[in-house]
């Protein structure tokens, strides 16, 4: 879900609409207007059968469980969130086909869900307050922000302007959350916290960025409120990233050394949740498979002491666990496939075609699409899997259907190719010496240079002699690419 909001970040950020509905039938634009425009997406496809599992221990065996689907319907449901005792689920979904995720609520022990939210912006990362009275979640309505609402009756009412994936704490007064910057700067990521009620945000850990807040994952508390345990390092030092646990009363946050002694080499590796004396992490990736793990935590060292022990295990995607007082683990499972897309646009009307087309075929995920203006080629990344290390940076000829590899000196999907108005070039990032540079490939001349020292390319001038590139967040720069 990550992946697909980003892409409608980008569409949104292209086209300047605040939404990306089309209606059924899109009239074809007379000659004077302008002409259609083949807009190229990532889209997520997710397979039916998405569900919530519960993982009840039932003995204290390992890895004895029993394992009860939770949700029936045909459409996209995710991200549970549970209250402490266990009664009451929160998610987001679409309900089998309702085009947009809403807020709904469900008694875990049975009965109809209940739909909260109602409104054509998505409504997601539901946070259900321990008691289970309230929900907070996140909504792109108005601009985006966060909102609080009742979790059986009454209307929602916004209480910042801004900001992802809030976390009630364990005893309901205040919630957590992840601010980002319109840039998507990583190292911009920080945590705040606000009243449940209200107020002015407070920032936490100021010196510190929140890593993998892309994926759908932000600060989880400890459970006596007292902690918040974060995956991020200190914005001055990449060298720092880590899993850090943080005192809420000031004190100087600790490192746990968790991927260092669990070696997590996986692509996602996050802490989701924090019960007793475990963390809850998910760890893997989209075509190898997310799983979910526990581990045990020091409280004295805050040490993470593995080995961790596996929840799950299998292909798909295991994600969002949620658990509860009685050590029950909800979460999400799901399949993801992500491939190329194109539609056709009418810019001049604001408007997109209801009828996508499929780009690619073969299995691995796609995504940091690029299109040239003239509707030519394309450029994107794929990912075939960290175990197989297969990373490919592609150039595809939208006319005849040809792809071009580019050779890159790093393995990643962290390329974020960007294609010429004429697709005849592509700029992109590679890892040179240890850090991250600026490229230029040229489909005339099938090669790269390096073009710069740091930075990244953000689009072409005309002619491809220069280019827009961003070195620093609230810097842009036009580069002379002939030097």
């Amino acid at each position: 879900m990550s992946d697909l909001k980003v892409a409608l970040q980008d569409l949104k950020e292209d086209s300047d609409s605040g939404k990306l509905l089309a209606p059924a039938a899109i009239p074809r634009p007379g000659k004077k207007r302008i002409a259609r425009l083949a807009v190229l997406a990532i889209i997520t496809v997710a397979a039916a059968a998405i569900v919530f599992k519960l993982i009840a221990p039932k003995s204290t065996a390992p890895l004895d469980y029993e394992i009860i689907r939770l949700t029936f319907d045909s459409g996209f449901t995710s991200v549970p969130s549970v209250s402490a005792d266990g009664t009451l689920m929160a998610y987001s979904a679409d309900r089998g086909g309702l085009h947009n995720l809403d807020i709904w609520v469900q008694q875990v022990a049975g009965g109809e869900p209940l739909r909260r939210t109602d409104h054509p912006a998505g409504d997601w990362h539901p946070s259900i307050s321990p008691d289970g009275s309230k929900i907070a979640f996140n909504s792109a309505r108005d601009g985006g922000g966060i909102y609080i609402i009742d979790a059986l009756g009454g209307k929602e009412r916004r209480i910042l302007n801004k900001g992802f994936w809030p976390k009630f704490s364990p005893d309901g007064t205040q919630i957590a959350y992840v601010d980002i910057p319109a840039s998507m700067d990583h190292a911009l990521f920080k945590i705040y916290l606000i009243f449940s009620n209200g107020g002015t945000p407070r920032p936490f850990v100021s010196e510190f960025c929140v890593g993998y807040a892309n994926q759908g994952v932000g600060p989880v508390w400890s459970p006596d409120g007292k902690y918040l345990i974060f995956s991020g390092r200190r914005s001055d030092d990449p060298a720092s990233t880590d899993w850090w646990v943080a005192p809420l009363d000031g004190g100087e946050p600790i490192r746990t050394h968790a991927i260092e002694d669990l070696a997590l080499t996986s692509i996602v590796q996050y802490p989701a949740a924090w019960a007793g004396n475990y963390i809850y992490f998910v760890s893997g990736t989209t075509i190898d498979g997310m799983n979910i793990f526990r581990v045990p935590i020091n409280p004295g060292t805050w040490r993470v002491e593995g080995p961790a022990e596996p929840l799950t295990t299998g292909p798909r995607i295991k994600s969002s666990p949620a658990v509860t007082n009685d050590g029950r683990v909800f979460y999400a499972n799901m399949e993801v496939v992500m491939d190329a897309w194109s539609v056709a646009a009418w810019p001049d009307e604001g408007m997109v075609s209801s009828n996508p087309g499929k780009l690619t075929q073969d299995l691995m995920q796609k995504s940091s699409t690029s299109i040239s203006r003239d509707g030519t080629k394309a450029a994107f990344t794929a990912f075939g899997g960290a175990l197989a290390q297969r990373y490919e940076l592609r150039i595809r000829d939208l006319t005849t259907g040809q792809e071009t590899t580019v050779p890159t000196q790093t393995k990643s999907f962290s390329h974020s190719p960007q294609i010429s108005p004429d697709g005849m070039a592509i700029g992109f990032r590679d890892r040179v010496a240890g850090k991250w540079r600026p490229f230029v490939y040229s489909l005339n001349e099938a090669s790269s240079r390096k073009v710069g020292e740091s930075g990244r390319i953000l689009d072409f001038f005309s002619g491809n002699e220069f280019a827009l590139i961003i070195d620093k967040p609230d810097e842009l720069e036009k580069m002379n690419l002939r030097t």
